[in-house]
């Protein structure tokens, strides 16, 4: 550890210990404060130490059903998310079913907990910020081992943009969807592909499974009569297309820049090819 990173942990540590004791709005917001004035390549060293007092909150019960204490920890911790690329595998999933498990309640419609829409939309940016800042190798193992997990996150995202009716809610809900699917505007190129193409594999094999339940959800919330203006419509068909593009593309299809006659005769003969429709002598 060098001289600076000391510095730095020396100033976090009574703060965190504060925070990790009492996580009141005071000290929280003491504690983003700080964070905001250190600089990236710091906050990057330091993450883990960073994260742990509100990971530590956000799975425990302590704060269980105090929701403006759980909104305030996890928008700090969304603050810490922003500015690092998290590499640890152990702690993105801490907190991804530390979140999830806030907001997933099987025994509710749409399996959407009843928590305030305010706890939600914390929980939902909080979610996003963590899948856009994950690196390569704990996104691969997410996408290698974490399935089932990934798929109820975007589960429970679907439905809470589809069923909730906070505006800013359901735009976060389907960001959030576009960021478990590999196909948020921050991991694609223009064309709405991955460009690793090794994750782009592992997220189509994901998508393969779901699919049908997400795009029809997404149709859903594009539908809605009730929806509050064009940005949640504009926002659900633009997921779809970017999820569409990503599993139905045809790059690695063989290209070809021109066409032949041969192509044409070809396509002639296909299309006037007879059918055999008697189908009830076969195998006589």
């Amino acid at each position: 550890m060098n001289s600076k990173i000391k510095e730095t942990f020396f100033r976090m540590k009574p703060i965190c210990d504060i925070v990790m004791v009492c996580p009141s709005a005071e000290n929280v917001n003491s504690f983003i404060g700080i964070v905001s004035e250190l600089r990236k390549e710091d906050v990057q060293e330091l993450q883990q130490y960073l994260l742990f007092p509100l990971v530590t909150h956000i799975r425990s019960t302590e704060i269980k059903n105090r929701h403006e204490q759980q909104r305030i920890v996890i928008d700090a911790m969304k603050v810490v998310l922003e500015r690092v690329t998290v590499n640890s595998f152990e702690m993105c999933m801490k907190i991804e079913t530390g979140l999830l498990s806030l907001t997933f309640d099987k025994n509710k419609p749409g399996m959407i907990a009843a928590v305030p829409e305010e706890l939600k939309l914390s929980i939902m940016r909080c979610l996003t910020v963590l899948m856009l800042n994950i690196d390569s190798a704990v996104r691969q193992k997410l996408l290698k081992t974490q399935v089932p997990l990934l798929a109820q996150t975007i589960f429970v995202s679907v439905h809470i943009a589809k069923l909730e009716k906070l505006r800013s809610l359901r735009l976060a809900a389907i960001s959030n969807v576009t960021a478990h699917t590999a196909t948020h505007e921050q991991l694609t190129d223009d064309m709405c592909h991955v460009r690793d193409g090794n994750i782009e594999v592992l997220v189509v094999d994901m998508l393969s499974s779901i699919l049908p339940g997400v795009l029809a959800a997404l149709q859903d919330v594009a539908m809605c009569k009730e929806n509050p203006g064009h940005a949640v419509v504009v926002a659900a068909l633009n997921a779809t297309h970017r999820i569409l593009c990503l599993t139905m593309h045809d790059k690695h299809l063989k290209k070809k820049s021109d066409v032949t006659a041969e192509d044409f005769a070809n396509m002639i003969a296909l299309k006037t090819k007879p059918i055999d429709k008697d189908v009830s002598s076969k195998g006589n």
